[in-house]
């Protein structure tokens, strides 16, 4: 039997035995000599670049346990070049060092604001599809959702990245001083400007150059507003005076003549007398700016002391003659309406400080409202504080009772004063999307009120143009005004 069982079994040789093994080992060796070897991707300082950088330097050398610091330095300064090189040009490569020179790079360049402008850019330039085409539709939107996806890991919200979006579009279309200007203004801040700080922006600096434009007189009326309807004969696109592509307000020659020959050149070139234009007539200009010296609704170059101080007129070129005459008469044509103009009313305003129970803290503009039973904010102010919203169903009514919206959502805020910590005021305010349409009125504050600017007023500001983000209401207003006013 056991001679039986020697048949069976296969006689094993050592030298094939360790032919066999070397075989295999030299067949290992041969297909890892064969798998191309991992490159790290340069990186040269260019913030597109800084994401694929990073994840690859973290997944290949920083979570690699066997690489002591030393060789991750060595990594590291062997793949940057340019500018990211000189972000860490003073550090010597030491084990020491790794952890601050890693730091460095991602203190500089994990920079929020310029990666989100990377990929929104990417988003609003997406390749046009020229043909009907299933490659080029998956090209399209490979490159749409890539751009979403990286936005997304910025952790962007889906409002957040709407906001990226039209600051992108908004700011493309600015002249170079302003684009300027409004990268200055975020410069300092890590977290990117969201649409309704860019709509404030615009603003605040149309409003400065209006005012920095020159003016004739500082004068500010109110009362009645007399409307003179005139027909007139159809412009040219071009200047009317000097036949080139200009608007007529940058033409010397019209400059150089007198406000009442102004208004006789627009009257006859049928053009409105608020912003000049050839599409409309006063009455249908959708136009927010006045004259600069009396506020009334005219171009400030058409402006005359002499007509503002007397009967304050204001001539609306009409679209067509109400009868049919002779062309020569066409401008001694006129109906005269006389409409009120409201005096311009100053609400009482405040610059607060609001926080919220997270300890997120903004200070804002309020106004006070005694007639409100309660306190209300906006949305944009609850987005930036990030509140805990608490569920309500509340209805909203205005004067005479009329239902204007339905609340949905509340928070509790606290307020208070901006130049201290005391004393503070806790409540409830409801989150509605739109306060006001409250406008201050566009008064020169030193020279009208020259008797209120030795005070200590709580809004410094009263007739500036930030927006209104909480309305204080009764539940309140008692506690905050002090005695005798």
């Amino acid at each position: 039997m056991a001679e039986r069982l020697e048949e069976l079994e296969p006689v094993i040789n050592p030298n094939q035995s360790f032919a066999s093994s070397t075989m295999r080992s030299e067949s290992a060796s041969l297909s890892l000599m064969h798998l191309p070897p991992i490159q790290l991707p340069p990186f040269s300082g260019k913030f597109e670049e800084w994401e694929s950088f990073r994840d690859r330097f973290k997944a290949l050398i920083i979570k690699n346990k066997e690489l002591s610091n030393f060789s991750k330095m060595h990594f590291l300064t062997s793949s940057l070049t340019g500018h990211a090189r000189d972000a860490i040009a003073s550090l010597t490569i030491t084990a020491e060092n790794f952890d601050v020179a890693w730091k460095a790079l991602t203190t500089r360049f994990e920079n929020k604001r310029p990666l989100i402008e990377i990929h929104v850019s990417a988003l609003c330039n997406l390749t046009n599809v020229s043909r009907e085409s299933a490659t080029e539709l998956h090209a399209l939107r490979d490159q749409a959702e890539k751009a979403l996806a990286a936005l997304k890991r910025l952790d962007r919200l889906s409002d957040e990245i709407l906001s990226d979006i039209l600051v992108y579009c908004v700011s493309q279309k600015l002249d170079p001083a302003t684009r300027r200007a409004w990268k200055l203004k975020f410069s300092d801040d890590s977290l990117p400007p969201m649409y309704d700080d860019l709509n404030r922006f615009l603003s605040s600096r149309a409003l400065a150059l209006e005012k920095l434009a020159p003016t004739n007189s500082s004068k500010f009326n109110c009362g009645l507003k007399v409307t003179t309807t005139n027909a007139s004969t159809a412009s040219n696109p071009s200047c009317p005076l000097c036949q080139k592509f200009h608007f007529i307000n940058k033409c010397p020659k019209f400059i150089e003549k007198s406000p009442s020959q102004r208004r006789d050149i627009v009257k006859q070139n049928k053009r409105c007398f608020n912003c000049l234009s050839t599409k409309h007539a006063v009455t249908d200009c959708k136009s927010k700016f006045t004259c600069r010296t009396c506020q009334r609704q005219h171009h400030s170059m058409l402006h005359d002391d002499s007509l503002s101080s007397s009967t304050n007129l204001v001539t609306v070129p009409a679209s067509e003659p109400s009868t049919e005459i002779e062309a020569s008469k066409v401008n001694s044509l006129s109906a005269v309406s006389i409409t009120a103009v409201p005096t311009p009313v100053l609400l009482a305003t405040a610059r607060v400080n609001v926080g919220c129970p997270s300890g997120r803290t903004l200070s804002v503009r309020a106004i006070l409202d005694q007639g409100s039973e309660v306190s209300f904010i906006s949305e944009r102010l609850a987005q930036i504080l990030r509140v805990q919203l608490i569920r309500t169903r509340t209805s909203i009514s205005a004067v005479g009772c009329v239902k204007v919206e339905t609340c949905r959502h509340a928070a509790n805020i606290c307020i208070t004063p901006r130049d201290r910590a005391e004393p503070t005021f806790s409540t409830l305010a409801f989150i509605i999307k739109s306060l006001t349409k409250y406008i201050s009125p566009r008064a020169k504050f030193d020279v009208e009120w020259s008797h209120l600017t030795q005070l200590n007023l709580a809004d410094d500001d009263p007739t500036g143009a930030d927006p209104i983000d909480i309305l204080i209401g009764a539940d309140l207003y008692g506690s905050i005004i002090q005695n005798g006013i």
